[in-house]
């Protein structure tokens, strides 16, 4: 785990984004693809912000650099996928957009780590769906718990929502990263869950 200041560090990892897109030899279409998801991310999610306050785009471009920097994965609509991660779930962009601008799969990558909320699914039917799914789908999933669960020292709400999350830490993100028989996810996984604080609170109730 990098240094609290690096990791929060946007233009840091846009910057190693860029880097490791060079080194992995993309053909000059592929980058230019994940640039282009790049910018879309940069776009969409504006000025949200995290549970920790640090810009949002941050952790896509994070999860993007985990699957390439440690996981070296060399599919680029893997990667753009992982930028775009969030942009259905949580802004005003559509599948049908993504679908237009970069293609049925990363469309289809990202639909298959979009949580359907609506339809009440809920989080250990979704890490249950993603863990019977394919491959890359599994991998980007895990990046992208993986990257959540190493910014929960940086946060400072302790109420429902926290108990909440350290339950799926727990007990969901496990799975989830077992399923991609990584071992270095497995290992990198069970590293953040240890450094998490206050994790006795999530046996605690308000009653």
């Amino acid at each position: 785990m990098e240094h609290e200041d690096d990791f929060r560090n946007l233009l840091l990892h846009e910057n190693k984004l860029r880097e490791l897109i060079r080194s992995r030899d993309f053909p000059e279409h592929e980058g230019i693809m994940i640039e282009q998801a790049l910018a879309l991310a940069k776009e969409a999610h504006g000025a949200q912000k995290r549970d920790d306050g640090d810009p949002y785009v941050i952790h896509p471009i994070r999860t993007a650099n985990i699957l390439l920097e440690d996981i070296d994965l060399r599919d680029a609509d893997a990667i753009a996928a992982a930028l775009l991660h969030d942009v259905v779930e949580d802004t005003n962009v559509t599948l049908e957009q993504i679908k237009e601008q970069f293609g049925d799969h990363v469309a289809r990558l990202v639909d298959g780590v979009t949580r359907d909320k609506d339809g009440g699914e809920s989080k250990a039917m979704e890490t249950q769906k993603i863990i019977q799914g394919p491959m890359d789908i599994r991998l980007i999933k895990a990046a992208d718990k993986l990257d959540n669960l190493r910014s929960y020292p940086l946060r400072t709400d302790r109420g429902d929502r926290w108990k909440r999350h350290l339950m799926e830490a727990r007990t969901l993100f496990p799975v989830l990263a077992r399923s991609t028989e990584n071992p270095w996810m497995i290992q990198a996984m069970d590293e953040a869950y240890e450094l998490v604080p206050d994790k006795e609170l999530e046996f605690q109730t308000n009653d």
